[in-house]
């Protein structure tokens, strides 16, 4: 399986690939809109116990939930898009040095 390094934990190509696929659901909200942890599982084709370790792992940036009633955890459109294109465009800029290090190699 082909990885890269990204914000502290590795994305495969496939969760590279899923990000690609879910833009639908991430631009089919609105900027006030959120999405519930089911959701954001299946944008990001993980299981939620993955979730919340991406959720206690301050390191990886990834957006901070809101409990805004109890038992209820959303997440922002917004930040959830946001954090995509850091993912991708990270990714991206890994592929342009890998590119330029095989060159020299």
């Amino acid at each position: 399986m082909n990885q890269t390094e990204s914000h502290g934990f590795n994305l495969s190509c496939e969760q590279i690939r899923m990000f690609t696929l879910n833009t639908e659901l991430l631009e089919s909200g609105n900027k006030n809109s959120f999405y519930t942890t089911s959701e954001v599982c299946s944008i990001f084709g993980i299981s939620r116990a993955t979730l919340y370790r991406y959720m206690n792992n301050i390191e990886l940036g990834f957006p901070r939930p809101l409990r805004l009633v109890p038992g209820k955890v959303l997440f922002r459109s917004v930040d959830i898009a946001e954090y995509i294109n850091r993912s991708i465009s990270t990714h991206e800029k890994e592929k342009e040095v890998l590119k330029r290090y095989r060159h020299f190699a």
